[in-house]
């Protein structure tokens, strides 16, 4: 498991680049903060690629987390706890899945940071940087 963990970071970084089978098309931020009009179509557009609703653990059924325009909420049996998302650095491939990247979690208690492995219409893969873990969730 370790090793997985340092490939993938080693992928990551590696992957920060502009690889030939990429599109090239740069999404400097993408956040849930209130947004003008001129950028309401851009947002539209970002938040079909981070698909609302529940998802849930590849690891543990219990393990969940909850997306909306606003919050990314992570739930787990009884407890829950609610974020601020901002999403940097990252690429849409040929799929308009997102890759590479990073996710910031915040609150007024915490900032969590992920490097994005995936983030598709059915399948969140992070890998929480603190760590070095990954994280799988499926819709």
């Amino acid at each position: 498991m370790k090793w997985k963990s340092l490939i993938a970071l080693v992928i990551l970084a590696v992957g920060c680049g502009s690889p030939a089978h990429k599109i090239p098309q740069n999404i400097n931020e993408i956040t849930n903060s209130e947004i003008s009009v001129s950028e309401e179509i851009n947002q539209i557009e970002d938040t079909i690629f981070i698909n609302e609703g529940i998802w849930t653990s590849k690891d543990d059924s219990l393990s969940k987390i909850e997306i909306n325009k606003k919050k990314w909420i992570f739930r787990y049996s009884d407890y829950v706890n609610s974020y601020n998302y901002n999403i940097s650095s990252a690429y849409f491939n040929e799929e308009k899945t997102i890759t590479n990247g990073r996710l910031t979690l915040s609150n007024l208690d915490d900032t969590m940071q992920y490097g994005i492995y995936k983030i598709s219409d059915d399948t969140i893969s992070l890998i929480y940087l603190s760590r070095g873990n990954f994280l799988t969730y499926y819709k």
